[in-house]
């Protein structure tokens, strides 16, 4: 990823942290990469619980 044209604001991180390791603390301030994560933990919970469900619905346990 790349922020040249975008600026995220990383005040939290005191300036020097933010000076040294910038790329870091964009990636994790960048509101579009949380969203993403988000949806992705939706998704392999939705799989989850679609699972769970098809498994005590026929009568049989999940095993792991």
């Amino acid at each position: 990823m790349t922020y040249k044209d975008r600026n995220i604001n990383c005040d939290n991180y005191p300036w020097l942290v933010r000076v040294l390791s910038k790329p870091h603390h964009e990636i994790e301030n960048d509101p579009g990469v949380w969203d993403r994560i988000g949806a992705l933990i939706d998704y392999e919970l939705s799989n989850e619980i679609s699972a769970s469900n098809t498994a005590w619905g026929s009568g049989t346990l999940p095993t792991e």
